[in-house]
């Protein structure tokens, strides 16, 4: 995780969204720290930008009354996280 990864919530989104699942089945290695092809020429981010997303998403994202509107989310990783 490289330091990234301070909330075990965020950690454990990502491990249970499975980013082989979002990236083109002709990619090699959609678990590299590295962007991916996801078709007509667009990438989905690496998993570290995920991750820091996510680490300041997260305070607003995990309250009760959470609202999130995600436009234009490529893949929809992030989203699925």
């Amino acid at each position: 995780s490289a330091g990234l990864l301070s909330s075990a919530r965020v950690e454990l989104a990502l491990r249970a969204t499975d980013r082989a699942c979002y990236v083109s089945a002709k990619s090699e290695t959609p678990y590299a720290d590295a962007p991916s092809a996801i078709g007509f020429e667009a990438t989905i981010s690496a998993p570290h930008m995920h991750a820091m997303a996510l680490e300041l998403l997260a305070p607003a994202l995990c309250s009760p009354s959470c609202l999130a509107l995600d436009v234009g989310c490529g893949s929809g990783y992030l989203a699925a996280c």
